[in-house]
């Protein structure tokens, strides 16, 4: 073969070597840019209870009714070797119905702020994260495909520091000095100032096809009695507290429980001046 037929022959290839190289060029960038998409799409949310706490709010997950404005706290005492140490759950020391008889807190609307490619956060979570935050609303059955709880009517019920600065109760002053006097830190106390609360928990539970009518009556009954336990606690002397349960809506593929009553997602609370001991302030 002469020189000159090779070279033809080298001339037709090349556009074809150019549209091959061209073709895996577009097919890695193409790869890549799926890639990019799934890894920013994909990436799941954080739950409301960690944006809450970047907030500078202490997340509360088990809902409970406890920590609501005015109310003191205690997060910490004395351990069984003398020691300080933090309590894990913090206790409710004295009712702000004791300590601020007669003030109620201001309420705001409350939003979870926005987030890159999304236009807000859902004030809810779903069946994975509910196992971890809240066990006892953990659903654990063949016919459920998939659950979650929605919060309703969330809002802010707060104090600002003047309004209850130099407040306190002769009572609730009484209280704390006798705590000091056996040994306790004044350090270990907190008031609540701030609170988010919801009005409403939905519970939504999807079914698989071939879930039977008489499981899903049994998984929705036991799901109702463990709402009604969410939350429950005294919101003062001689006020017991209980979610109201009811079904919201059913059909085949899924069914809706409605928990109303107040239930608190997360709370800041302020530690109490010295002289509050003193029965001179907050």
């Amino acid at each position: 073969m002469s020189k000159g037929s090779q070279k033809k022959r080298k001339q037709d290839h090349r556009p074809y070597n150019l549209l091959l190289i061209g073709a895996v060029i577009l097919a890695a960038v193409g790869a890549y840019l799926v890639y990019v998409r799934v890894r920013v799409v994909a990436k799941p949310l954080p739950d409301v209870f960690s944006i809450l706490e970047r907030q500078g709010y202490t997340p509360n997950d088990g809902l409970s009714g406890l920590f609501q404005p005015g109310n003191v706290i205690q997060v910490a005492e004395k351990g069984p070797d003398g020691t300080e140490r933090e309590l894990a759950t913090p206790l409710v020391f004295a009712w702000g119905s004791d300590c601020f008889s007669g003030r109620t807190p201001a309420v705001s609307d409350f939003s979870l702020p926005t987030t890159t490619g999304s236009s807000s956060a859902s004030l809810s979570i779903g069946g994975e994260m509910l196992a971890e935050k809240l066990p006892s609303l953990k659903i654990e059955s063949a016919a459920v495909a998939s659950y979650k709880l929605e919060f309703v009517d969330v809002r802010i019920q707060t104090f600002a520091k003047g309004d209850l600065s130099g407040s306190f109760s002769d009572k609730c002053v009484r209280m704390l000095r006798t705590a000091l006097d056996s040994g306790d830190k004044v350090e270990w106390y907190r008031v609540v100032m701030e609170a988010v609360v919801a009005g409403e928990l939905l519970m939504e539970i999807e079914w698989k096809g071939d879930a039977s009518a008489g499981v899903k009556q049994s998984v929705t009954g036991n799901a109702e009695k463990s709402l009604a336990r969410t939350g429950t606690s005294n919101n003062g002397p001689g006020v017991p507290f209980k979610l109201d349960v009811r079904v919201a809506g059913a059909d085949e593929k899924k069914t809706v429980l409605s928990a109303k009553g107040l239930v608190v997602l997360a709370y800041r609370a302020r530690p109490i001046q010295p002289k509050t001991a003193a029965g001179q302030g907050s």
